[in-house]
């Protein structure tokens, strides 16, 4: 999500800045993402229905089932509302590049 956000706010990204923050398949991100200050478990409710607009925001977490065609949770995950900390750690990123994962976060 994060990455589809800073391409948003930067329309004349390149390829190469955006592996050198967010990583590839060469290569680690330079930003780490950890939640911390959260509930001690996320909601229990696989199965529970989603519209067709949650699932590219749950990917992961809402697939299609197979024989009902409906968009469920398969995996356990917090419920909008929830309350959490989300700490950012930034590896070897120039002032510039940090800046641009600032907006791509308030995007």
């Amino acid at each position: 999500m994060l990455r589809f956000c800073y391409r948003a706010v930067h329309p004349g990204y390149s390829r190469e800045d955006e592996d050198r923050i967010f990583g590839s398949t060469d290569k680690r991100s330079a930003v780490t993402l950890r939640i911390t200050d959260r509930p001690s478990s996320p909601t229990d409710k696989k199965g529970d229905v989603f519209n067709k607009y949650a699932t590219y925001l749950g990917y992961g977490v809402i697939m299609r089932d197979k024989d009902s065609k409906k968009l469920e949770a398969v995996r356990p995950y917090f419920k909008e509302g929830t309350t959490l900390t989300l700490n950012l750690m930034f590896h070897s990123l120039s002032d510039n590049e940090l800046k641009s994962v600032e907006r791509s976060l308030w995007a």
